[in-house]
């Protein structure tokens, strides 16, 4: 059974260019979004921010995104 991700065929430069460029400044479009709004945000991406006042620190830790991994033994996935 081939899964829905084995079945996309690979974005060419033009089509990431459209996308990059429909997305515009994403940096500037979160700093544009509410305080409050952040944090769930940073959170779906698995961003993190602690800030210390008294030292006036801020540490930002960032959690990879794990995936699923088959094992693939003798050409078949999952044995």
């Amino acid at each position: 059974m081939v899964n829905e991700a084995q079945k996309e065929t690979p974005l060419s430069a033009d089509q990431i260019r459209e996308i990059a460029e429909r997305l515009g400044d994403i940096a500037q479009r979160v700093q544009a979004v509410a305080a409050e709004k952040k944090s769930p945000l940073y959170g779906a991406i698995g961003i993190t921010i602690s800030y210390e006042k008294a030292g006036r620190t801020a540490t930002v830790n960032e959690a990879l995104i794990r995936l699923p991994l088959q094992r693939v033994s003798e050409g078949r996935v999952g044995h």
